[in-house]
């Protein structure tokens, strides 16, 4: 999961300058090129909504570990223009897939007929399965950066954010928010405190409970003696 990201109003023609700008904050690792979208995963009927990142096969490994827990495969083996796809272990075993098997991504598209969205599909190959232990292997793909591009039908060379690893996991919205500002008012930033924050308030949430009930026990049990 992306500590943190910075895109703008429309896509990026030169991540590489956000990228600099981004790795003069000293609180910031490395940056790298990605993108996000969301569709469904078909094969032989059967279908699983998906979440979709565009990586840099090569860049990648300085911002994730994902590649570290490859189970067939390499991140390496994400070609861009060959549109192959890495996916998670429980979505493989879900459709049976193995490497070198096909299957349809089909995303939706903003256009002129009635109703403004129509499906569109593209065919993918399978060239990784990676598992990780979480709620990943069954949610995420991976493909590389230049095809999402393709399919989000940008320029060549367009990619739609640029992805942060930050020194404290916990700084990163103030980090990325100065990023973001660094360059100007067309850009945002979004970090993981917005896309994975529902599960840790949740978490958060229980803590204090569980906490609260166990010091009413106590008070009631210190009471009766």
């Amino acid at each position: 999961v992306p500590h943190a990201s910075i895109s703008a109003v429309t896509p990026l023609d030169d991540w590489k300058t956000v990228a600099d700008a981004a790795q003069k904050n000293p609180e910031v690792i490395a940056a790298v090129p990605f993108a996000e979208l969301e569709g469904m995963l078909s094969f032989r009927g059967a279908m699983q909504p998906i979440q979709l990142q565009g990586i840099d096969p090569q860049l990648e490994p300085k911002v994730s570990i994902i590649g570290d827990h490859m189970v067939k495969g390499r991140l390496a083996d994400l070609k861009p223009g060959e549109y192959g796809v890495v996916i998670g272990e429980i979505t493989a075993r879900r459709f049976r897939l193995n490497i070198g098997d096909k299957l349809a991504l089909i995303v939706p598209e903003v256009s002129s007929v009635p109703g403004g969205i129509t499906p569109r599909m593209k065919r993918l190959n399978v060239v990784g399965i990676f598992k990780v232990g979480a709620e990943l292997d069954s949610s995420l793909a991976l493909i590389n950066v230049a095809d999402a591009a393709d399919i989000q039908r940008y320029k060549p060379g367009q990619v739609q954010s640029v992805r942060l690893k930050v020194k404290d996991l916990y700084a990163a919205p103030q980090v990325s928010a100065q990023v973001a500002a660094s360059l100007g008012a067309d850009y945002r930033a979004s970090d993981w405190t917005l896309t994975q924050g529902s599960l840790f308030s949740a978490m958060k949430m229980e803590k204090t409970m569980i906490g609260l009930l166990l010091l009413l026990i106590v008070a009631v049990a210190a009471f009766n003696i």
